[in-house]
């Protein structure tokens, strides 16, 4: 058994733990992905507090004691830090630009990463600015075979260019000999210069980097992805378009609340390609949302008992079958529920959605105490609003059961304030517990 350092958790996945070295400590340390995702933020926030602390004493310094270098420094490094979370914007529409231009279709734009503070409509495009100010993303698709390579090499190649034309336009206005102010007085022009020439050149670093929104992926350069682009296969080329296409149309018009849309791309990805597990699992997930769980279990349970899933896999498998069973109300798929349900967050502990399915099956079952304790644990874990509301529905259902009217009520309208297209919302009228999400 893998044990994580800091919670405790233990796992039999050894693969999904994250060995982390500290600055101070030269042993690495094993660590859960809840862990790490929290590490990872907590560094984050103290990098962008420790920014603030930079300007706000370069600040001070320079309007206290001019005289000093060290309040120059001080505030043009924090413009610098400045300057380069604003060439985030002109590189993503750079990316977002080339794809209209080139006939993709453009799904949405996110400036920075971590849980989304603002987010807006512009047309089918969702533009997300996020709570954290570094890093982006543009998210297209191609509908057509025709040029794919080229089209994807423009696209991917259109972000790096916009900075490094950003650059080439300041350029003129600056000169080497401004740098050397730098101890003197404010350089914006120059800070904004050298932020724009070094998002290009990062970028186009071929490499993986961390993905702050989810640690077990990690996120490919744009470098990477020329590279990868160049050596495409036709085979995969086909299965982009063909499956993956119309899957983030479906995952699209899921996160929107269209299910009867998503259901109609997820069927179509299916239908190209009836072995895809992604495509099944979706597919599955979305008859979940059109209260359709008998459907949905029955897929769940073919891609269960595929051979050779990996030990994450199959967790995730054994939950999904667990709720349909849950959502199905069919007494007689109690007892399937709560073994798959056990097996399945023992395996992976820290997943918020599997700690939220089995506190619905506890709370079935009776053991209320238990249950509530693991949904309201995840409901505070869980960073996509579905999640919150559906764990929030069930516990709603399960303060009803015990006679606590005044609870009940307050959690309903917590679910419906986190999701109010929520399917559990339904059941508010109902005294018997309801299943959570996935």
């Amino acid at each position: 058994m893998t044990k994580c350092e800091i919670c405790g958790l233990e796992s039999e996945i050894e693969g999904a733990f994250f060995k982390v070295a500290y600055t101070r400590n030269p042993r690495q340390r094993l660590l859960c992905p809840a862990c790490k995702s929290r590490k990872q933020r907590s560094d984050v926030w103290f990098r962008t507090g420790l920014n603030l602390a930079m300007g706000v004493a370069g600040i001070c310094l320079v309007v206290k004691a001019p005289q000093l270098q060290s309040g120059w420094i001080l505030l043009n490094g924090f413009l610098f830090q400045i300057a380069l979370f604003a060439g985030i914007i002109p590189h993503e529409l750079g990316h977002a630009l080339a794809a209209r231009f080139l006939g993709l279709r453009l799904f949405s734009i996110a400036i920075g990463s971590g849980p989304a503070i603002c987010e807006c409509r512009a047309g089918d495009i969702t533009v997300r600015f996020n709570a954290m100010p570094y890093g982006g993303r543009t998210l297209a698709q191609s509908q057509s075979m025709a040029w794919y390579r080229l089209k994807y090499f423009l696209y991917i190649a259109a972000g790096p260019l916009i900075n490094f034309l950003a650059a080439a336009m300041i350029w003129p206005f600056i000169s080497l000999r401004e740098f050397g102010g730098i101890t003197s007085h404010l350089l914006p022009w120059p800070m904004l210069f050298v932020a724009n020439l070094a998002i290009a050149l990062e970028n186009l670093w071929p490499r993986t980097m961390v993905n702050m929104d989810n640690p077990h992926y990690l996120r490919s350069s744009d470098g990477l992805q020329l590279f990868r682009t160049l050596r495409i296969t036709k085979d995969k080329i086909k299965i982009h378009v063909t499956v993956g296409y119309p899957l983030t149309e479906g995952m699209e018009a899921r996160r929107l609340g269209k299910h009867s849309e998503a259901k109609k791309w997820f069927d179509q990805a299916v239908a190209f390609a009836p072995d895809n597990a992604e495509a099944l699992g979706w597919q599955a997930i979305n008859l979940l949302d059109l209260d359709r769980p008998v459907e949905a279990r029955d897929i769940f349970l073919g891609l269960l008992n595929q051979t050779g899933i990996k030990p994450e896999v199959r967790a995730l498998f054994l939950n999904n079958v667990a709720y349909a069973g849950l959502m199905s109300g069919n007494p007689d798929l109690l007892a399937e529920a709560d073994a798959f349900s056990k097996e399945a967050l023992e395996t992976m502990p820290w997943v918020s959605n599997l700690k939220g399915t089995r506190g619905g099956v506890l709370c079935r079952m009776g053991r209320m105490d238990e249950g509530i304790e693991l949904l309201t644990e995840a409901m505070k874990q869980s960073d996509e609003m579905q999640g919150k509301a559906t764990n929030a529905c069930h516990l709603a259902e399960a303060e009803q059961s015990r006679g606590n009217i005044k609870r009940s009520e307050e959690l309903w309208e917590i679910a419906s304030s986190f999701d109010p297209q929520c399917i559990l919302l339904k059941h508010r009228s109902r005294s018997k517990p309801a299943s959570v999400r996935f």
